[in-house]
């Protein structure tokens, strides 16, 4: 049990002691070190306890053959009260207090799935966010309740496998999740590595040096990006001798300025048109 808080100092009930008077009496008292008495409650000041409920609420889910375990507590609230008189007040209606609110929640956990203790719990402490009150010669008290909610104990032990897999999948999403992460960035490295030396031996190298299934994997791409090239440049020295052949000459001067370009790109030993293959304009008329 929480104890009753104020906001101002009371006297304990029949202790008040009339202050002294006149300018001769306030110093006679000072003199004498008397305290001065404590003023009355004005009828603004709050009092408020907070306490927990001295058992868990049993109310039935739906169907009726499973249950939820209602955790409570309560939240009592006076204004110009005397502790004492308050937390009397408290004692006396709490039994009260626990019945309106298993009142108040046992139609919501009747609408609610066995295995669906959140749902019951937000919808309950909805139901539950108004206070009531208790009046009594003209003394309020207010009182307001939130709940905990727990499923049945056979709901957990039937749904602890389920779970456990459910953990196990998430776990195993995340780390393929975070490898694949990984290797995108590995990938990104190493292609801006290519881009920046090509199929050279120093990315051979340098692959063997961090890993030998990558340095493996490297040597294959640069195996099959020079493989590529050749093949490229193969149809495009084709394309050039076939113009040629045919007497399309600006055409076969094309084909070989892509392709001097393209082998100087990729490195590859260079292949031109040379100028006495080509028919001068006399015999091309004859």
């Amino acid at each position: 049990m929480t104890m009753a808080t104020t906001s101002g100092e009371y006297p304990a009930p029949g202790s008040e002691r009339p202050a002294p008077r006149g300018l001769f009496g306030r110093l006679a008292g000072w003199l004498r070190g008397r305290r001065q008495p404590v003023a009355l409650t004005p009828a603004t000041l709050v009092v408020q306890e907070r306490r927990e409920g001295p058992e868990p609420l049993t109310v039935p889910a739906d169907g009726g053959v499973f249950s939820f375990t209602v955790h409570y507590h309560t939240t009592w609230t006076a204004k110009g009260m005397h502790p004492a008189r308050f937390v009397e007040r408290v004692n006396a209606y709490a039994d009260s207090a626990a019945h309106t609110l298993l009142d108040q929640v046992w139609p919501i956990g009747r609408g609610c799935l066995p295995h669906h203790p959140e749902q019951a719990e937000a919808e309950m402490n909805k139901k539950l966010a108004e206070p009531w009150c208790y009046e009594e010669h003209g003394e309020v008290i207010s009182c307001r309740a939130q709940v905990q909610v727990t499923a049945d104990e056979r709901v957990v032990t039937r749904q602890l496998p389920l779970w456990e897999r459910l953990v196990e999948m998430d776990l195993r999403y995340r780390v393929e999740r975070r490898r694949l992460e990984v290797v995108d960035d590995l990938l990104g490295r190493w292609r801006d590595l290519l881009e920046r030396f090509g199929d050279g031996p120093v990315v051979g190298q340098a692959a063997r040096l961090v890993d030998t299934e990558v340095a493996t994997v490297v040597r294959g791409l640069a195996t099959e990006r020079r493989s590529l090239s050749h093949d490229l440049a193969e149809v495009l020295r084709s394309a050039r001798d076939a113009h040629h052949t045919i007497g399309m000459f600006e055409f076969a001067q094309s084909y070989d300025a892509a392709l001097r370009a393209f082998e100087r790109q990729a490195g590859l030993t260079r292949g031109t048109v040379t100028p006495d293959s080509r028919p001068d304009a006399t015999s091309a008329g004859g």
